[in-house]
C-alpha cells in the first residue's frame, strides 16, 4: 500500500479493518446463536441456551463427546486470520520507527466489562522463569499440557476448569486466541457483535503514529486457514 502524495499526511489513530461480503451475521438463527452466561463464565447450561447453540454445542460422540466453549455459530466462525504490520517506509525509504498495529482498545469498552469473562475458576499464573514452569505440579492444580510462552517470551501456566470435557476459544483457534486471554481476546469480543448488513467491516487494529504523504511499502501480511480449526462443518 502507498499513502497518496497530494491528501497531506495519514494523522492518527489510523484504523485498519477487515472487510467480509455476503455473510448475513444478520440471520436470525446465526445472531442468537450464543450462550450469554457461559460467555459471562458460566459453567452450567439450560436447555434454552443449549438449543440456541445447536449444532455447534458439542463434538464428537459417546465418551469422544465433548463440549464446546463458547458455544454456538457466531463463536464458531470466528474470522481467523492474523493480520501483522511489517514495515513502513516513507516517501525517502527510510523505514518509520516505533508505529506498531495496536490491537487492543478495538472492542466497546463495556463488552468488555459486563458481557465477557474467563470461565468459572480459571487461574494462571508467570512463572519464575521458563525452566521452572511446570504444568504437572500440584495435585491438577494445572490444566495446560505445556506451558504458555507469550511473545516476550515469558512463560505461564494455566488452568481451565474440566479441560478434559470441554474445548474453549484457545483451542479452536490456536493461532489467534492465547489461553490466557481466552473469550477477552478484542478480536473475538468485536465478531461477537454482530453486523446489521452482509457486507461489513470489522476494526482489527489501529497505528498511533501520523504516517507522511507519499510513504510507501505500508506492508501488512495476512496469514490463516480454516484447515486450522477444530469445529465440525455445517
Amino acid at each position: 500500500m502507498k499513502v497518496p502524495d497530494d491528501s497531506g499526511d495519514m494523522q492518527p489513530p489510523i484504523l485498519v479493518h477487515y472487510e467480509i461480503h455476503n455473510f448475513y451475521q444478520n440471520y436470525r438463527t446465526y445472531f442468537n446463536s450464543f450462550d450469554q452466561n457461559q460467555l459471562f463464565g458460566s459453567l452450567t447450561q439450560d436447555i434454552v441456551a443449549a438449543d440456541a447453540c445447536k449444532p455447534l454445542n458439542f463434538i464428537g460422540e459417546g465418551e469422544d463427546r465433548v463440549q464446546i466453549n463458547p458455544c454456538g455459530l457466531i463463536a464458531n466462525t470466528l474470522f481467523n486470520d492474523v493480520i501483522t504490520l511489517e514495515s513502513i517506509f516513507d516517501k525517502d525509504g527510510n523505514v518509520i520507527e516505533d508505529a506498531p498495529l495496536v490491537e487492543s482498545g478495538i472492542a466497546w469498552e463495556s463488552d468488555i466489562e459486563w458481557k465477557y469473562r474467563q470461565p468459572d475458576g480459571f487461574k494462571y499464573e508467570q512463572c519464575p522463569s521458563c525452566d521452572e514452569c511446570d504444568c504437572t505440579e500440584g495435585d491438577g492444580e494445572w490444566s495446560c499440557n505445556e506451558t504458555y510462552v507469550d511473545q516476550d517470551g515469558q512463560c505461564f501456566r494455566y488452568y481451565y476448569p474440566k479441560d478434559d470435557m470441554t474445548q474453549y476459544l484457545y483451542e479452536t483457534y490456536p493461532m489467534l486466541i492465547s489461553p490466557l486471554e481466552g473469550v477477552l481476546n478484542e478480536h473475538f469480543i468485536v465478531w461477537m457483535r454482530t453486523a446489521a448488513l452482509p457486507n461489513f467491516r470489522k476494526l482489527y487494529g489501529y497505528i498511533e503514529q501520523p504516517i507522511p504523504a507519499g510513504a510507501k511499502h505500508l506492508m501488512f501480511r495476512q496469514t490463516g486457514s480454516l484447515k486450522d480449526l477444530r469445529v465440525p462443518r455445517h
